[in-house]
């Protein structure tokens, strides 16, 4: 089941709890935080398509292209392509194909 059937099927079980009574904008918000709490996760160490999901805007992310690795950053998007920002130079191109978070810094000093 996916997280949005997951969420409809919550939806329909408070439904029939309100039989002849409006579900309200304040249940809505109720039920959709309380779902949302609940869900797992995203795992951190797994590659992104651009595809299903876009990282924050300004975010600096690991991103992967035709030539391999980078660091950088979501500039925007136009009618063609993602923007991405790396090494000072905007990416245009649609090469970015995959992202993902950075790892978290080591633990007990610096590097």
């Amino acid at each position: 089941m996916t997280p949005v059937d997951q969420l409809l099927a919550r939806l329909r079980e408070e439904a029939e709890g309100k039989v002849g009574r409006a579900i309200t904008l304040f249940d809505l918000e109720r039920i959709i935080t309380k779902w949302s709490k609940e869900q797992p996760a995203p795992v951190v160490d797994a590659w992104v398509p651009v595809s299903e999901r876009l990282p924050v805007e300004g975010k600096t992310v690991l991103l992967f292209q035709k030539l391999g690795p980078l660091v950088g950053q979501r500039a925007g998007q136009s009618a063609q392509h993602y923007h991405w920002w790396f090494n000072g130079e905007r990416l245009t191109d649609g090469s970015v194909t995959h992202w993902m978070d950075l790892p978290s810094p080591p633990k007990g000093g610096t590097p």
